[in-house]
């Protein structure tokens, strides 16, 4: 089924298997895909938003950023041993808890390169 995993002021952000959905608060229109990726996506338990982009872990070893308005997906990190637990966020970055042990911070406009 889909998840909300975030919501911004005029939007709500699903998960729905191995894509990210964007579906207006207001409602009236159907569900928008921003993505769709190899493997389930994640959002963490806050679910991250910023102005532009919307940061989910895929495959629960990568991080991507994903344009709010349809777009191209950026890979930012990889290398999250144990799998990613949690996602945080401030201003610039990226705060990945992963193998329940270990936190790496991730810039936001890191990119790293698509195996």
């Amino acid at each position: 089924g889909e998840t909300v995993a975030a919501v911004d002021a005029t939007d709500l952000y699903l998960t729905a298997g191995n894509r990210l959905l964007k579906l207006p608060k207001a409602g009236g229109e159907p569900a928008v895909v921003l993505a769709t990726f190899e493997g389930d996506v994640y959002l963490g338990r806050q679910g991250l938003v910023d102005e532009a982009n919307v940061f989910v872990a895929s495959g629960s070893e990568a991080l991507w950023s994903v344009p709010k308005e349809v777009g191209v997906p950026r890979l930012m990190a990889t290398d999250f041993p144990g799998g990613i637990d949690h996602l945080a966020q401030d201003e610039g970055n990226i705060f990945v808890m992963y193998g329940y042990e270990a936190i790496d911070i991730v810039p936001k406009t890191a990119s790293a390169p698509i195996p």
